[in-house]
């Protein structure tokens, strides 16, 4: 039996996407084509079909043509489309969204999802191991509020240190003081499952040891990079893409009702995606939970606002 990976594209450069690929899941067979229905139809019933990357307005079409088939499917998305973030909320089989800028996707990031797909019990890497070689990682493990807050102040003066301008450098600060209130406040349960300090995210905090996240910071080249685990492995993913779309929604002046359940206004996550190039999560239930936050500074001021965003949500990659 075959592992393969399909591609379905008319606007992305897919031979590029083929290498990509390759690179990634070594020794994975690739079919690719412009037409749902004839990539999924060419690829024999026997073959274990391990994903699919497909252009975003594409999504509907190759969902119906898997059918029954078992297959992850990642969207590629040159603009952030309503309809994609409701098809990925809608439907498990969907991976996410990976960024599209001028026809081209990262290469990096097809290959490391490639690689998920056809090794999905790997350990899930942090970003500064998926980043350039020399990437400069910094980590930290905040138990208490006074500590997290001092280290929010501290990556942002970090940043300005390393000549990182003051605007993406309160952005990494304001994406670091989400990530930790979520993996701090929000993620921490009782033995009877419900959350123990959710309801009051103003309140002073100190973590009992088996409850403390580790916070990186990784600064690679144009990429600022932020990584956030904790111990619990309570994000579903219904929460994850429902927060980025009502956020969405939200931004576009549609009413919608705020998700107070876990003690916040329920639009974090889209805080995350809006303000940062990729949002990245990884589940292993009730063990781990690992979320990524990237900002491209390659991308200028001006199209930082209307850019494409990667998003993606991986479950059940076991813990290191």
């Amino acid at each position: 039996m075959s592992s393969t990976i399909a591609i379905v594209s008319s606007v992305v450069d897919v031979p590029a996407l083929v290498r990509a690929v390759k690179a990634g899941a070594l020794g994975v067979k690739v079919e690719a084509g412009s037409e749902p229905e004839a990539v999924i139809q060419a690829i024999p019933e026997e073959d274990d079909l391990r994903g699919v990357f497909c252009d975003a307005d594409q999504m509907d079409a190759v969902l119906l043509a898997l059918g029954p088939r078992r297959a992850r499917v990642f969207g590629l998305s040159p603009e952030v489309q309503e309809a994609a973030l409701v098809t990925c909320l809608e439907d498990a089989r969907v991976g996410g969204l990976i960024a599209v800028t001028r026809g081209e996707a990262r290469s990096w990031e097809i290959t490391f999802l490639a690689r998920r797909m056809s090794a999905p019990n790997e350990p899930s890497p942090h970003m500064g191991e998926l980043l350039s070689w020399g990437a400069a990682t910094v980590a930290w493990q905040p138990k208490t509020t006074k500590q997290q807050r001092q280290i929010v102040e501290r990556i942002e003066a970090m940043c300005v240190r390393m000549g990182v301008d003051r605007r993406n450098a309160m952005a990494v600060s304001t994406a670091a003081h989400e990530l930790t209130m979520n993996a701090m406040y929000d993620a921490p349960v009782d033995e009877r499952g419900q959350p123990k300090y959710a309801l009051d995210r103003r309140a002073q905090l100190e973590l009992l040891d088996h409850e403390v996240p580790t916070l990186r910071f990784t600064l690679a080249g144009e990429y600022l990079a932020l990584d956030v685990t904790d111990p619990h492995g309570r994000l579903p993913r219904k929460r994850f893409f429902e927060g980025v779309l009502r956020g969405h929604r939200n931004m576009m002046g549609v009413s919608t009702e705020l998700d107070t359940s876990h003690g916040g206004a329920g639009l974090g996550l889209h805080t995350l995606y809006s303000s940062g190039a990729i949002l990245r999560a990884e589940l292993v239930p009730l063990q781990l939970t690992h979320v990524s936050w990237v900002l491209d500074r390659a991308i200028s001021r001006r199209d930082q606002r209307t850019m494409s965003r990667s998003l993606y949500f991986l479950p059940n990659i076991p813990r290191r």
